[in-house]
């Protein structure tokens, strides 16, 4: 409470945030990191979709949390599906840093709160860049799978921090989340 911070929920087919195509999202073969800060009420039952990069065919990233709350990402080349779910439940209704991480390896990666929880690994995937695809957030793109939760601080990115720098981003972005934070941004100038 009292923090100038911004999260946001409510999330429904009617209620999410979308961005048109960009290729600035199009990571091809190379790494790829999306975080985001997710709040998830206790007692839940309803998997929803934090981020979606999707179209109705084609290369996709999501990120998640299934039925059971357990998180989850999603990545798929056209070919191959690489898929990780964490062993533990997130219905806390406590503030958690997410973090997706791939690496050209083929390491698909969760981290909680800057710690690895979950991995998959495989052949590194083919290119996951798709010209038509939208960026949803708070539902699926199809729009059938609304985030039961709430979002804040979502970024993606083309390089995939160092386990070190991922737990620094968190130590400094929870300070966010105190009672009576200020959010401070740099002006124009």
């Amino acid at each position: 409470s009292g923090t100038s911070l911004m999260a946001y929920s409510g999330w429904s087919a009617a209620n999410y945030l979308q961005e048109p195509y960009s290729a600035d999202l199009d990571f091809g073969t190379g790494e790829w990191t999306v975080s985001a800060w997710v709040n998830v009420p206790t007692g839940n039952a309803a998997a929803g979709t934090i981020l979606s990069r999707a179209f109705s065919a084609g290369a996709y990233i999501t990120v998640g949390i299934d039925a059971t709350n357990k998180l989850t990402a999603t990545a798929f080349d056209g070919t191959t599906t690489r898929a990780v779910t964490t062993s533990a439940v997130y219905s806390t209704a406590q503030w958690i840093k997410v973090r997706v991480n791939y690496t050209t390896d083929g390491t698909l990666a969760i981290l909680v709160n800057g710690r690895e929880v979950a991995t998959a690994r495989g052949n590194p995937l083919l290119t996951l860049n798709n010209a038509s695809a939208v960026l949803t957030i708070g539902n699926s793109y199809a729009l059938d799978a609304p985030f039961p939760g709430s979002i804040a601080l979502l970024k993606l990115g083309a390089t995939v921090p160092t386990p070190e720098q991922a737990l620094f981003m968190y130590e400094q972005e929870k300070q966010l989340f105190r009672a009576g934070a200020l959010s401070v941004l740099p002006d124009s100038g």
